[in-house]
């Protein structure tokens, strides 16, 4: 009886918020409900319809009203409490820089996958987006600028199960996340970083902002898995054997700034290395295996203004290779089949082969047995969060390009998950949360929780919506191919 009474006091706080936020959408003004329904025309117009799943939010001036409702749930007067002054002028610095840096262009998100002929689905992921804030750091230095052929592609060898390349531009990130410690961190926390800033250009022997500078905005991240070794991944539930992976890294680079960083990091610790030709290409590595979870033996090499560095001498290897003979992962038939009809002019690419997919699944399983274990106190609650988290298999296959469009980001391919899927695991995440809620180890976590959730409901029914004013300077050149909003 008591956790029944329990469980619905769980509840109430999010069914209130739910109601308050219901009713308050319903008595918006005309004015923003015709720039809502706008917004999901403009959004609606990017996606396919006619599929399993089409999904359209409307996030204008959602970072805002997060932050009030975080301020409105401390219980504090922030005026006769010191505390609660500090955390609220924090908060206040907070809600600045997003602004100022791009965080409060996103107008909405959209989401469609629509079921193929071949057993996958055709997916498309818009991020709608002001033009003109594109070309803040947040937006510059996650998705970079003008879409174009990715060189560092050719690298990737021909057996990889897993790619992901992109073009960020790594000094605006720097440039972000150095100006967040500037104007949101407190005292105490900007000394901490200027500490840790100074310890690592000692340890670099080099300015760090240097060294961002130094490289170029494409960056390739590539997996392999072993036919023959074994290794094993941690996970929630313990240790899941999986095929042994190698990486492969490989970064735009201006000159041999990075690449000497590394070499002095090796002759630091006193690791020895031995040179090998590939080609017309000098390759380092380490003579022997280094101790690590999975199999690890550095190797690096610098080509065609990118530098390389995998865990074995036999990746870097094969991608100098790849590279060369232009024979690798994107010559192969099933990575031609998975990209088929999207365009090559992209600022980024994401592949999950089935075999690596199915890995990804096994990991995933095994943390849901630790999920499952959690709510298993709740018999029914574990029934209902297993049929649903298991829904459509454990396959994680996927293919995407990425495209910097002039209203947005625009993200399309194909994925083993079709609607259905996607709506059963958005289903399993309320379940998630009130059987975390209920577990006695997270009593603390709760407490936050049902304490911003009061807030959200508390803030939402008193104020109105209101749009932030963004700051942004100078003028903005268009994505190159963008003058019809796609490359």
């Amino acid at each position: 009886m008591k956790q029944r009474y329990r469980s619905m006091l769980t509840c109430i706080p999010v069914l209130v918020c739910l109601l308050v936020l219901s009713a308050r959408s319903m008595g918006q003004p005309a004015e923003t409900r015709a720039l809502s329904r706008r917004q999901f025309q403009e959004i609606a117009s990017k996606l396919d319809l006619g599929g399993d799943l089409l999904l359209v939010a409307n996030t204008d001036a959602i970072i805002d009203q997060f932050i009030e409702a975080a301020m409105a749930s401390e219980t504090s007067d922030p005026v006769s409490d010191p505390h609660e002054k500090e955390v609220h002028e924090t908060l206040d610095r907070f809600q600045g820089f997003l602004n100022r840096n791009g965080f409060a262009a996103l107008h909405g998100i959209g989401l469609s996958l629509v079921p193929r002929e071949d057993g996958l689905n055709a997916a498309k992921i818009f991020i709608s987006r002001d033009f003109v804030d594109s070309n803040l750091p947040l937006w510059r230095g996650v998705v970079g600028w003008h879409p174009r052929h990715l060189l560092s592609l050719d690298f990737i060898p021909g057996d990889a199960v897993m790619a992901r390349a992109g073009t960020p531009e790594l000094a605006s990130l720097w440039k972000v996340l150095s100006s967040a410690v500037d104007e949101v961190a407190p005292p105490p926390s900007q000394e901490r970083f200027a500490a840790w800033h100074k310890k690592t250009n000692e340890m670099l022997g080099v300015e760090l902002e240097a060294m961002i500078k130094s490289l170029r905005d494409e960056v390739l991240v590539a997996v392999r898995l072993s036919e023959t070794e074994q290794a094993v991944m941690p996970t929630r539930s313990g240790l899941v054997p999986i095929p042994a992976p190698s990486f492969l890294i490989v970064v735009g680079a201006n000159d041999d700034m990075l690449r000497g960083v590394v070499e002095a990091q090796f002759a630091k610790h006193r690791i020895t290395l031995t040179e090998t030709q590939v080609g017309d290409v000098i390759m380092r590595s380490t003579t022997h295996k280094l101790p690590s979870l999975f199999p690890l033996q550095p190797a690096f090499a610098s080509q065609a203004g990118f530098f390389l560095i995998g865990s074995s001498p036999d990746m870097v290897a094969d991608a100098l290779l790849a590279y060369r003979h232009k024979n690798g992962l994107l010559a192969r038939p099933e990575f031609r089949n998975a990209f088929q009809g999207l365009s090559m002019v992209n600022n980024g690419i994401v592949y999950v082969s089935p075999r690596m997919g199915k890995v990804v699944g096994d990991v995933n399983e095994a943390n849901l047995k630790s999920t499952l274990s959690v709510a298993g106190k709740h018999p029914a609650t574990a029934r209902m969060l297993k049929q649903l988290l298991t829904h459509g298999g454990q396959d994680q296959s996927c293919a995407f390009t990425i495209q910097n469009w002039k209203s947005g980001v625009m993200v399309m391919g194909s994925s083993a998950w079709g609607g259905k899927d996607m709506i059963a695991r958005m289903a399993a995440t309320p379940i998630q949360l009130v059987t975390a809620l209920l577990d006695g180890s997270h009593k603390s976590s709760s407490n936050c929780l049902l304490s911003l959730l009061h807030g959200l409901a508390k803030k939402t029914a008193t104020d109105d919506d209101t749009l932030s004013e963004t700051a942004t300077g100078g003028s903005v050149t268009e994505p190159e191919n963008s003058a019809d909003d796609q490359p």
